[in-house]
């Protein structure tokens, strides 16, 4: 919170983040609500110490792989560029780029086209030929009218995707496109579903449940037999694993003094732009979707781990009354950072919210949250923290 209101105990402060200048700002945000008192009490031990700063960088984690499983479906269920097979002049060692395609293949902006060749122009003759040979690999045997060409194909990469797998071509790539809608409706359902099971059940056992079963999807998605198959794990996966980006981000901004919390949602969305960028690196070493799909997905099953590594989030905490694990966070972070908690102060905080109504009991900074949480678009997220950040007691 870079400035304050004025004339009812606020003023601005351009001093250094000192240990003195914490402490002055703590005095002045400290005697009013719940989440100011809260707020307080972060600029008291540290607003982005090292107990802020070793969870910020473990939720990083969760972001990178929101990244991998949100997009990995551009690569797994992608086309790959194919000409159809000429019986007439290509051989088993043929590639996808001889001198004749001219002669047999049309052209379709501004590439050969993929699914249909010229027809061939054979007298009665020489229509019993069994193997390719260049005595009728000439102009004079074909004509200007085009044929499909069934499944039978020459590839131009190695790139092995459900197209090549599952014999995805021409007239049935609208299933390829199904497969990127299909990712799009697990998360229209697996967000507001995430914000929902997050406020009930809390945000770290969310992120470490949600990121570990999304993982289990994508490793069975990668033993899929079928297309059905892949789709069905595809929507599970996003359905589940969605809410791991909005959750973790939560997460991240909760865990710093208000100062702080502009800066850290911005550099915390970075890491989902690098997780793409890495995504792309790993899908141009392993060309394989099966297999890019473990890559991608095996590792992130130990996300379950954040269980026992990351703290709850302390206001989720203060909602739900569980008033001693909160300051038993609170203290833990003030030792990690070794800074003074008052503890004055603490019982304060731990007093008003007992007193509250279980109704009243939710922080404010909660509301802000719940927009968080139901986002479907992670760009408006570093929007919304701006407009939080700039309320009175935030």
């Amino acid at each position: 919170m870079t400035s304050q209101k004025e004339g009812n105990g606020y003023r601005r402060s351009d001093s250094k983040t000192t240990g003195h200048a914490d402490a002055e700002a703590a005095t002045q945000t400290a005697g009013g609500d719940e989440d100011n008192s809260l707020d307080a009490i972060l600029v008291r031990i540290g607003q982005f110490g090292r107990y802020q700063i070793i969870n910020y960088v473990l939720l990083c984690v969760p972001m990178l792989f929101n990244a991998f499983f949100s997009i990995s479906y551009v690569f797994t269920a992608s086309t790959v560029v194919h000409r159809c097979t000429v019986p007439q002049c290509d051989s088993p060692s043929s590639v996808y780029e001889e001198d004749w395609l001219g002669l047999t293949i049309p052209k379709k902006n501004s590439a050969w086209d993929d699914c249909h060749r010229y027809a061939a122009n054979i007298s009665d003759a020489i229509s019993g030929y069994t193997d390719p040979s260049g005595q009728y690999c000439l102009k004079e045997y074909f004509t200007i009218t085009s044929e499909t060409c069934g499944r039978d194909f020459k590839f131009r990469d190695e790139e092995k995707t459900i197209s090549t797998e599952f014999g995805i071509y021409c007239e049935d790539e609208w299933k390829l496109s199904m497969v990127g809608t299909i990712n799009n409706v697990g998360q229209f359902v697996g967000i507001p579903l995430g914000g929902y099971f997050a406020d009930r059940y809390g945000r770290r056992t969310m992120l470490a449940v949600a990121g570990s079963v999304s993982a289990l999807m994508g490793v069975i998605r990668s033993l899929s037999s079928n297309y059905s198959m892949f789709l069905v794990f595809e929507f599970l996966d996003m359905a589940v694993g969605s809410t791991l980006f909005p959750t973790a981000f939560l997460l991240a901004i909760e865990l710093v003094g208000p100062k702080r919390r502009v800066a850290a949602a911005t550099i915390i969305t970075i890491f989902y732009a690098l997780g793409e960028a890495f995504l792309g690196f790993l899908v141009s070493q392993v060309q394989h979707w099966r297999w890019l799909l473990r890559v991608l997905y095996a590792p992130a099953v130990l996300q379950i781990l954040f269980l026992w590594i990351l703290p709850e989030s302390v206001r989720w905490l203060l909602s739900q009354g569980a008033e001693e694990k909160a300051s038993n966070v609170l203290r833990r972070a003030a030792r990690i950072n070794q800074r003074p908690l008052p503890e004055e102060q603490l019982n304060d905080l731990l007093t008003s919210n007992r007193q509250a109504q279980p109704g009243q009991r939710e922080p404010v900074s909660n509301n802000a949250s719940r927009s968080i949480l139901l986002a479907a678009d992670s760009k408006l997220l570093p929007l919304l923290v701006h407009a939080h950040a700039d309320r009175p007691g935030s």
